[in-house]
């Protein structure tokens, strides 16, 4: 993951892909790079505010309260609402908070923004923990409840 944030410093989804991975082993050094990772890179691309929320400089609500405020188009917002909910799952699995971590997977989903990676890292999540909802109708038509 450090060589492939290194190929592009400036780019956040990078910077977070490392901090959760490396969070796994350490979450305290984890978080002091990806504070210096902001502090040498942040542009105003709508991705560091993410960032934001992960180093502790902008709350969960003030950031969900202002995505709105990023977009331009419904399917912009419904983009940015699907890796919203879904960086702030993982960060919400970091701090051992597993019911609200479903639950912001389960919004990230309902975005149906099929081609992002987080819409695809949403349901494979909760299928992890048992918490997938049945979006594929059985093949024949019938339900098997």
């Amino acid at each position: 993951m450090k060589v492939f944030e290194s190929h592009k410093q400036d780019d956040p989804y990078r910077a977070l892909w490392l901090f959760i991975t490396e969070a796994a082993l350490n979450q305290e050094k984890a978080l002091t790079d990806l504070q210096q990772l902001y502090k040498e890179h942040h542009t105003n691309e709508w991705g560091w505010q993410l960032v934001e929320v992960f180093i502790g400089k902008t709350s969960a609500n003030e950031f969900i309260q202002h995505i709105p405020d990023s977009t331009s188009s419904n399917r912009e917002l419904a983009e940015h609402l699907c890796e919203a909910y879904f960086y702030l799952a993982k960060l919400s699995q970091l701090q051992g908070y597993t019911d609200q971590a479903e639950a912001y997977f389960k919004l990230s989903l309902a975005n149906n923004v099929y081609d992002f990676i987080e819409h695809r890292y949403a349901l494979l999540e909760l299928q992890l923990a048992n918490q997938a909802p049945n979006i594929y109708p059985p093949e024949d038509g019938f339900n098997e409840e």
